[in-house]
C-alpha cells in the first residue's frame, strides 16, 4: 500500500492528512484503465476498454474525433501520451491537448523540438509533466498546459526509440528502442539516469508504448488492416496479444485510468472518494 498526502474535509473545514492509497484496482473497486490508440491516417483516438481482458480482435469501444485529419507521418513523428485526464496528440511539433471523456479540445501549443516518443506523470517537485523522447536523443520535461520547457537530460545509448510511457508506481519514464535486438529502457526523470535496460526479445513496439493497469502494453504496427497490441512482462517478454480491427494505422498509445472510486485508508477513518482520469 502506498501512502499519500490528501485534503481532507468536513463541512467548510480542510485539513492535509496522511492515508494509505489501495494500488489494486480489483481491491478498490475501480473500473480497469482505458488504452487509447492514435490513429494518424485519420487524426482520431480510437478506445479500448480494459485491455487486460481482450483477446482474438477486438473493436474499439468508442472513437474520439478529433477534427486533426491524417497526420504528416505514421510513427517516427507521431506520438500519443495521456495524463490527469488529458491525451495529448504531438505531430512533429505540434501538440493538441483534448479532454479523455468528452473529445474537446482544450488547448495547444508547440514544442521547441519534434517527438519520438511522448508520455505523461506525475514528477516530485514538478507535478503533471509531459515527457517528450525528442529526435536527438533527448528527454525533456514540459509543462502539459503550455509546453514550456522544465527540464531537458541528453541521454546516449537509446537507439532508434520507439514510443515512451509512464510507469506511476516507480516514477520511471519508459523508452522503447529497436537498437540490436529491441530494448525497452527505463529512465529516472528527476535524475535523467537510466535505471534499467532489458531485451524486447526482437519485437518492433513502433506504433507506441503505454502502462496500463500495471503493465506496459506496445504496439507492433502491420500496414493499414491491423495492428497487433501487446502486454510486456517487466523482463521484456512477450505476455498476451490482441488485434485491433479496422483500417487504422496506430502512430501512438496511450492509457488513463477509468473514472471510479478508491478507498483511503487514513488515520481517522477510511475516506471514499472519486477518481478522475
Amino acid at each position: 500500500m502506498k501512502t499519500a498526502v490528501v485534503t481532507c474535509a468536513l463541512g467548510a473545514l480542510t485539513w492535509t492528512c496522511t492515508a494509505g492509497l489501495m494500488t489494486s484496482d480489483a481491491a478498490a473497486g475501480v473500473a480497469p484503465d482505458e488504452l487509447f490508440g492514435l490513429d494518424a491516417l485519420s487524426g482520431n483516438i480510437v478506445v479500448i476498454e480494459n485491455p487486460s481482458g481482450q483477446s482474438g480482435v477486438v473493436a474499439p469501444s468508442r472513437i474520439i474525433q478529433t477534427g486533426l485529419g491524417q497526420l504528416s507521418d505514421n510513427g517516427s513523428n507521431v506520438e500519443l501520451a495521456g495524463g490527469g485526464g488529458r491525451l495529448f496528440v504531438a505531430d512533429r511539433r505540434d501538440v493538441s491537448v483534448f479532454d479523455a471523456s468528452s473529445g474537446a479540445l482544450q488547448g495547444t501549443f508547440v514544442m521547441a523540438t519534434g517527438t519520438r516518443g511522448l508520455a505523461a506523470g506525475n514528477v516530485d517537485g514538478m507535478g503533471m509533466t509531459l515527457f517528450n523522447w525528442t529526435n536527438r536523443d533527448e528527454l525533456e520535461l514540459l509543462d502539459p498546459a503550455t509546453g514550456t520547457l522544465r527540464q531537458t537530460f541528453s541521454i546516449a545509448g537509446v537507439n532508434v526509440p520507439t514510443g515512451a510511457a509512464f510507469d506511476p508506481a516507480t516514477g520511471e519514464v519508459i523508452v522503447g528502442s529497436l537498437g540490436g535486438a529491441g530494448e525497452i529502457i527505463r529512465i529516472d526523470p528527476v535524475t535523467g539516469q537510466i535505471t534499467s535496460r532489458v531485451s524486447a526479445m526482437n519485437r518492433d513496439y513502433s506504433g507506441g508504448l503505454a502502462w496500463a493497469n500495471g503493465n506496459l502494453y506496445g504496439v507492433q504496427p502491420f500496414g493499414s488492416s491491423r495492428d497487433t497490441f501487446q502486454r510486456i512482462a517487466p523482463d521484456g517478454t512477450f505476455q498476451e496479444a490482441f488485434e485491433l480491427s479496422g483500417a487504422f494505422e496506430i502512430a501512438g498509445i496511450a492509457a488513463l485510468p477509468t473514472p471510479g472510486s478508491i478507498t483511503l485508508a487514513a488515520a481517522t477513518g477510511t475516506l471514499l472518494l472519486r477518481r478522475r482520469r
